[in-house]
């Protein structure tokens, strides 16, 4: 879910296609070293369409072939949608080898099958999950 700008919050799900960033590009618009191979960014030069406030902790997806790929997680960004400032995304695929390990730790101990649902950062990457 989205705030928009002086508008009540929306009824249904928004979405928006956002091109990736470089992590070298993105390190310029912020601090240096604040841009880290765990993150990675997303959004237009011009600004106009990004997460924002409210969104963390959201996905970034991406489609190949059908397949939907859970590349990031809302994190964080200068304001929302400003010039020059893409969004910073927790990079998934840095974490899949504990996100995995922990799924395969967790099964093997409850003797429960588990389904990873998503992937969630506010202060810390947190992994939810169902028992079936």
């Amino acid at each position: 879910w989205v705030f928009t700008v002086n508008l009540p919050s929306p009824q249904t799900l928004q979405e928006v296609q956002l091109p990736i960033v470089s992590n070298s590009d993105c390190a310029k618009a912020y601090k240096v070293g604040s841009i880290t191979d765990n993150m990675l960014c997303a959004g237009f030069t011009q600004g106009g369409k990004d997460s924002c406030q409210g969104d963390s902790g959201g996905p970034l997806v991406s489609t190949s072939s059908g397949a939907w790929t859970q590349a990031g997680i809302v994190s964080f960004g200068k304001g929302c949608a400003l010039p020059n400032f893409p969004g910073v995304y927790t990079r998934v695929s840095q974490y899949q080898d504990w996100i995995y390990s922990t799924i395969k730790s967790t099964s093997s101990t409850s003797g429960s099958t588990i389904q990873l649902l998503s992937f969630s950062i506010i202060s810390f990457l947190f992994l939810l999950y169902i028992f079936l």
